[in-house]
C-alpha cells in the first residue's frame, strides 16, 4: 500500500477546508471526534458535528442500528430537534469513508437489522431532507426490512427534499423496498412556489443496489427510485444494480436523467417469493403529463443513455415509459441489451411524432420474439442508424421493427457470455471491475460498425454496443509465492508452490539463487 500514501495525503489536503471529525466502532460519542485517538462513536454523533465546509471520515467496520427508528438523518427541519444542516456550494459537507480503511477493503457498513420504524410510513436507514451540498463516498447500506407492512417501505439511501448531493462509491444491499430513493427539492413555479432550492444537480457514481426486493408485493423494489424537476438533472455514472423485483433504475419527471456506464440484471432470484408479480426492467425511464409539455424548449432531451448494459432482466433491457405523458425526447447512443425478455421498448400514446434517437445500440438474444430487438409503439417513426435493427418507419406498425440486414450478430461476436462477471467486486477505488462480458472479439462485425455520436471511439468508425473493441483492461495476476519444499529424500529438489498454474517453461539453473541459513547453495 506504500504506493498510495503521497496521493492520499494530497488528496485529505485538498478536501480539508474546514473541521475533520472521526467516526469509529470504538469510539465515544462524549470524544471531541476531532482525531483517530478520539473518534465518535455513531453516525449521528458525526453530523450533527459537522458545518458547512467539514469532512466527516467513518473509520471500516459494522454499525448497528438498535430499536424503534434510530435511523441516521441530516435533517435540519426534523421535530422537536434538527438533525445536522446543509452544506453551501463553496463549502460541502463531506461524510466519506476513511480512505486507507475503504482502499484496504475495510467499508464501513450501517446495519439496519435490528431497526424498527414505529411511524407507519417510508423511512431510510441513511436519509437527508432539506439540504444540499452533501458528499456522501464509500458507505454501505445493509439489512433493511419492511416487516410485513406495505406502507413501511425500506430505503437504504433516501434524499427528500434535498438537491446537489453526490453519492459516490455507496452501496446499498438487501433492502426490503429501495436501494436508493430521491425525491429532488428544486421545483418549477407551475409546480408550487415554495421551492427549496433553485437547482439541483445530483450524482450517483460508482453505486451498487442488489439483493433489493419488496416484501409484501414486490412492486417497490427498485435499485433507484428517483424524481426530478425542469432545470434538474440526475446522473447515473459506473452504477450497478442487479437481483431486484421491480426495476434496476427508475428515474421519473420533468428533469433531465443522463446514464453512462451503468449494468443492471434483474436475474430471477425473487421471482418464486413474487408470483410472477415481478416488473424486472433494466432501466426505466418516463416522462411528465402533457400539461407540462409547453414549459420545455423545444429540442430538449429529458433522457441521455451511452454505454449501458442489461442483461437477463424478466422485463426490457431499456424501457421508455411514456404512456401517462408526452414524448421525452430520450437519446439512446451504445447500449447492449442481452438475454432480457425484450431489448428496447419505447410505448408514447396519442403522438403522432417523437424525438426517440438510437444509434450504434445491441439487442441481442432477448427472449419474446416480438420484442426480441425492440417494441416501438405506434408510430415507429424516429431517428435510428446503425443497430443491430431497423424502423419500419411506419405510422401504424407494432412493434415497428425489422432486423438489420447488413449486421449480423452472434455469439463469437463476444469475448465472454459469462454474465456473472457482472457481479465482481468493484476496484480499490470503488470504479467497476474488468470484465469481458459482451466485449467485442476479434473480427467481430459490429466493430467499427457505428456512426459518430460524440463520444470516444477508435478504429475508423465507432463500435456498436456499450463497448469499444479494445476496452477490456485487465492487469494480469502475478503469481504469489505459497510454499517451498525440500524433501529429505530428495534433498537436491526444491519444490516451489505458487497462486497460479505456471507455464511449463524451465528457467536455466542459474536463473535461481538459493539461501539456506544465510549461505548460498
Amino acid at each position: 500500500m506504500r504506493r498510495f500514501v503521497l496521493p492520499l495525503l494530497l488528496l485529505l489536503n485538498t478536501i480539508v477546508s474546514g473541521k475533520t471529525f472521526y467516526v469509529a466502532t470504538n469510539g465515544k460519542d462524549t470524544n471531541n471526534g476531532t482525531s483517530l485517538a478520539t473518534p465518535f462513536a455513531t453516525w449521528q454523533r458525526g453530523i450533527n458535528a459537522a458545518y458547512p465546509g467539514d469532512t466527516v471520515f467513518v473509520r471500516g467496520g459494522v454499525y448497528y442500528l438498535v430499536g424503534n427508528n434510530p435511523f441516521v438523518e441530516v435533517n435540519p427541519q426534523r421535530w422537536p430537534v434538527g438533525q445536522g444542516r446543509t452544506g453551501t456550494k463553496d463549502k460541502p459537507i463531506c461524510f466519506w469513508a476513511y480512505p486507507q480503511d475503504y482502499e484496504s477493503g475495510n467499508h464501513p457498513i450501517l446495519d439496519c437489522s435490528q431497526a424498527y420504524e414505529t411511524y407507519g410510513t417510508n423511512f431510510s436507514c441513511f436519509g437527508l431532507n432539506a439540504v444540499e451540498y452533501w458528499h456522501i463516498k464509500g458507505i454501505t447500506v445493509r439489512n433493511a426490512f419492511q416487516r410485513g407492512n406495505a406502507n413501511r417501505r425500506p430505503q437504504g439511501f433516501g434524499a427528500t427534499l434535498s438537491a446537489n448531493l453526490r453519492f459516490e462509491n455507496c452501496t446499498a444491499y438487501n433492502i426490503s423496498a429501495r436501494g436508493f430513493y430521491y425525491e429532488s427539492g428544486a421545483w418549477n413555479t407551475w409546480d408550487g412556489p415554495n421551492a427549496l432550492w433553485s437547482s439541483d444537480t445530483t450524482y450517483f457514481i460508482n453505486c451498487d443496489a442488489y439483493d433489493i426486493r419488496d416484501s409484501v408485493n414486490c412492486s417497490s423494489g427498485d435499485g433507484w427510485k428517483c424524481g426530478n424537476y425542469y432545470r434538474g438533472v440526475l446522473i447515473f455514472d459506473g452504477c450497478r444494480a442487479w437481483d431486484y423485483s421491480d426495476d434496476g433504475f427508475d428515474p421519473s419527471g420533468a428533469g433531465k436523467r443522463v446514464f453512462r456506464n451503468c449494468w443492471a440484471m434483474s436475474g430471477n432470484k425473487y421471482s418464486s417469493l413474487c408470483s410472477g408479480n415481478i416488473e424486472g426492467n433494466g432501466f426505466k425511464t418516463s416522462a411528465v403529463g402533457v400539461d407540462q409539455a409547453g414549459h420545455y424548449p423545444q429540442g430538449y432531451s429529458f433522457v441521455e443513455m451511452t454505454n449501458c448494459l442489461a442483461a437477463y432482466c424478466i422485463g426490457f433491457g431499456f424501457y421508455n415509459n411514456l404512456e401517462l405523458g408526452t414524448d421525452n425526447k430520450a437519446r439512446y447512443c451504445n447500449n447492449t441489451a442481452y438475454r432480457n425478455y425484450g431489448g428496447f421498448f419505447d410505448m408514447p400514446l396519442n403522438i403522432s411524432s417523437r424525438g426517440l434517437e438510437m444509434r450504434n445500440n445491441v439487442s441481442y438474444n432477448n427472449r419474446s420474439s416480438d420484442y426480441s430487438q425492440v417494441g416501438i409503439y405506434r408510430p415507429s417513426i424516429y431517428t435510428e442508424s446503425n443497430n443491430t435493427w431497423k424502423s419500419t418507419q411506419q405510422v401504424n406498425d407494432w412493434p415497428g421493427w425489422i432486423k438489420n440486414p447488413t449486421i449480423t450478430v452472434t455469439d463469437a461476436d463476444f469475448i465472454s457470455l459469462d454474465a456473472s462477471q457482472l457481479k465482481h467486486p468493484r476496484k480499490p477505488d470503488g470504479s467497476l471491475p474488468d470484465i469481458t462480458f459482451l466485449k467485442l472479439a476479434p473480427g467481430s462485425d459490429l466493430i467499427d460498425a457505428g456512426i459518430d455520436v460524440g463520444l470516444p471511439y477508435s478504429g475508423s468508425a465507432p463500435d456498436l454496443g456499450y463497448a469499444e473493441y479494445g476496452s477490456v483492461s485487465q492487469t494480469p495476476a502475478s503469481p504469489a509465492f505459497v510454499s517451498a519444499i525440500i524433501q529429505n529424500a530428495t534433498p537436491d529438489k526444491l519444490e516451489i508452490t505458487y497462486s497460479l498454474s505456471l507455464a511449463a517453461i524451465v528457467p536455466a539453473s542459474s536463473a535461481f539463487t538459493v539461501m539456506v541459513n544465510g549461505q548460498t547453495r
